[in-house]
């Protein structure tokens, strides 16, 4: 029967998803008063059967003139979510995963229509139930609250100040009933002893996760500015200023084991699965950060020619500790404009509309630490489930130390800036080219902590040099300008170089460098490096030999020190994650009512690591079945490797992910004078993600994060239909 079984997971699992979206706004006013006013709902399925969100959304602006030289605005922004998506708590629950890896000579449901069931860990499974029996849902509720004001003094002389408030409530809720597999699969697992005889300790009801998130921020900004010209040639431009910023984020986590969704969501508590567990049911954490800032700016132009400018600020922020060398970071930059039109030779040449050179020296700093607000300070965390000290019969959970950094402080980057803005044919054809350096200093990089020298053998630290070298440039033109017709095209290209100049405090020949991200299939095997010499997030692998025929030789790999043998010392960093260049391309072409536009994206010489590629070519042993006992779907690109074993660390699976992207077409008519004068239609049809075109092997070329391409989830095509009404 099972050569006769073949079963589409995708026709289950997946479906061509539908989203509708409604908003409206209304906006008026006098001459002292306007407001705005807008509000939106959407429904968006996702392409994931059961997986979808719905969003609310409001919107009111309010600007007042109390007096002829004083303004008052407030503006009131809140959003609701409410999002269903599935329970998962291993990488196979997730529905892609599943329809991807899956046999197909496994039947989704049997002769009699109900659930056909497969065994994991010796327990029953079958994925539409389990899709079915658990779920997760997440909601939030933001507001975003703005005051600002605006006090002309004097004509020149300006003062402003801005109060800005945001709320984040979030909940997420993780439910498996009884009869789920998740709940099956962990009675059977979590048991005491009894002599020989094993006693079960999860008696009853099922799973609940929750996890609330509260977050909120403040910021309150005062400025001052002052604008004289004198003399019709001089132009002063002058401002002070100072910002507060503050943040808290409280979460609580709340599990529930006996929870019974299906008998009037009640809780039949599971004392000695919780005791056995070890762990605390429920916890809080608390994170608060603040910052101070302080700004000037002063500029001088002279015969709008000529333009100096100096930028200055210092932020604290107590992310860094109360050193006030490390706790404050000042920042500053100088430039300069020169506006060469206006000069006698150039202003008699008709066809050059604009030409102005910019040079710039600057100074930023860089405080997002991605470990946690005080990594600064002692800290202490629970030890994982099962790590456990016993006093007699009872077990506890440990507390253990973290490793910190008392002297952390900001990354710091030195940019050297030079720019040309020009314009031809009556600005026809406008353009900017910039070329730059940056020099980052103080790298916030976790590296190998020297055994007995703090709490861990991985310490966040400022250690390191980044040097990025670039040239950016824009181009706009207006090909067509007529009384039917209008084109506009903009096209942008960047190229940016990045190396790593240092990565320890003292130079050593013997440090490999900082090596990260595990992979999907080789517990234990990281695939990245950052290293001197080469460029930040480089591939961490063995150089792949092949055959005459161009195919890849199992386990035959260069020979690096020439030692006659292949291991940890013969790795090298290869490629890197991060483009050479960037592109894009846009048009917005109309033909009286008629609209229609594009926007295209290319990315040149960024790799990725097909991860999806290298767990699942090889055909030994148990590379062959799943968790199942039945044998994995293999990718048909296994007929050109033919490996035996996993050659996860193979140079091989490093792919060129270059590609050029279709972000989105429009075509859209307007009817003018709809009802009457005041009133107009636009009827609209949106592609998204019409199209690609790569060398890449897997999936999509456009990999999130540090390059790794292990089991993304499918970028959809995306179809539109949209009416804009204005009355």
């Amino acid at each position: 029967e099972l050569e006769t079984v073949n079963t589409d997971w995708f026709k289950y699992l997946f479906r061509n998803a539908i989203t509708h979206r409604h908003s409206l706004s209304i906006s008026g006013g006098n001459e002292k008063t306007t407001f705005y006013v807008s509000g939106s709902y959407m429904d968006e399925q996702h392409t994931a059967k059961e997986v979808g969100q719905q969003v609310y959304t409001g919107l009111v602006k309010v600007n007042t003139y109390l007096r002829e030289n004083i303004r008052l605005g407030a503006s009131l922004n809140a959003s609701m979510r409410d999002n269903k998506s599935f329970f998962a708590v291993d990488s196979w629950e997730n529905p892609y995963e599943w329809a991807i890896y899956t046999t197909r000579a496994q039947k989704a449901y049997d002769e009699n229509g109900d659930y056909n069931y497969m065994y994991y860990n010796g327990v029953k499974y079958n994925f539409l139930e389990n899709r079915d029996k658990g779920w997760r849902n997440s909601k939030n509720f933001g507001v975003t609250v703005n005051l600002d004001f605006e006090w002309r003094l004097f004509p020149d002389l300006i003062f402003t100040s801005l109060f800005s408030f945001n709320k984040q409530n979030t909940r997420d809720t993780d439910v498996a009933t009884s009869d789920s597999y998740f709940v099956r699969q962990r009675k059977e697992n979590v048991y005491q002893l009894d002599g020989y005889y094993p006693v079960y300790i999860w008696k009853d009801g099922g799973y609940r996760g929750d996890n609330d998130v509260n977050a909120s921020s403040i910021t309150f900004r005062n400025q001052l500015s002052y604008m004289p010209m004198i003399k019709d040639i001089h132009r002063i431009d002058i401002m002070i200023g100072a910002e507060i910023r503050t943040s808290k984020r409280e979460e609580l986590k709340n599990t529930v084991y006996g929870y019974t969704h299906e008998r009037g969501h009640q809780m039949v508590p599971q004392w000695d699965l919780i005791k056995h567990v070890g762990t605390p049911y429920w916890n809080e954490n608390l994170d608060r950060t603040a910052a101070v800032s302080y700004f000037g700016a002063l500029g001088y132009t002279l015969m709008n020619r000529y333009t100096i400018s100096v930028n200055a600020r210092t932020d604290g922020s107590n992310r860094f500790g109360i050193k006030t060398n490390d706790l404050f970071q000042p920042l500053w930059s100088v430039g300069f404009n020169y506006q060469m039109k206006e000069e006698n030779f150039l202003k008699g040449v008709d066809w050059l509309s604009d030409l102005k050179l910019r040079l710039g020296y600057g100074i930023t700093g860089q405080q997002n630490l991605n470990n946690g607000d005080y990594p600064y300070m002692a800290r202490y965390m629970y030890s994982k489930a099962g790590a456990n000290y016993y006093f007699g019969n009872n077990k506890y959970s440990l507390i253990a130390p973290q490793a910190y950094d008392e002297n952390l402080k900001w990354e710091e980057t030195t940019t050297y800036n030079i720019g040309l803005d020009f314009g031809v044919l009556n600005n026809k054809l406008t353009g900017t080219l910039d070329l730059y350096y940056r020099k980052t200093d103080d790298l916030l990089n976790t590296v190998t902590a020297p055994a007995g020298t703090n709490f861990s053998n991985q310490l966040l630290t400022n250690v390191g040099t980044l040097e990025n070298k670039g040239i950016e440039l824009t181009l706009t033109a207006h090909p067509i300008t007529t009384k039917d017709w209008d084109w506009t095209l903009s096209y942008n290209i960047s190229y940016n170089k990045n190396e790593i100049t240092k990565l320890t405090f003292n130079d050593d020949p013997a440090y490999k460098g900082v090596i990260h991200t595990g992979i999907d299939g080789a517990t234990g095997y990281n695939i990245m490096i950052n290293a001197v010499d080469h460029p930040y997030n480089s591939f961490y692998v063995w150089e792949q030999l092949y055959d005459k025929a161009g195919n890849p030789i199992e386990g035959a790999y260069v020979d690096q020190n020439g030692d006659n043998k292949i291991d940890e010392e013969d790795l090298v960093a290869y490629k890197k994650s991060a483009p050479d260049v960037f592109m894009g391309l846009t048009s917005q072409l109309s033909y009286k009512n008629w609209d229609l536009s594009f926007a295209l994206r290319a990315s040149i010489g960024n790799y990725a690591y097909n991860n999806v590629q290298s767990n699942r070519e090889a055909w030994d042993g148990s590379q062959m079945y799943d968790q199942t006992g039945f044998l994995k779907n293999r990718l048909t690109s296994a007929w050109k490797t033919n490996f035996k074993t996993g050659q996860y660390r193979s140079s091989y699976y490093v792919q060129n992910a270059s590609f050029v992207r279709m972000d989105n077409i429009s075509l859209g008519y307007t009817f003018n004078k709809l009802f009457n004068d005041k009133q107009s239609a636009r009827v609209y049809v949106t592609v998204q993600n019409p199209f690609v075109i790569t060398k890449y092997d897997g999936l999509d070329p456009e990999i999130s994060g540090s390059g790794v391409d292990n089991n993304i989830y499918p970028r959809p095509r995306v179809f539109m239909l949209g009416l804009n009404l204005n009355f």
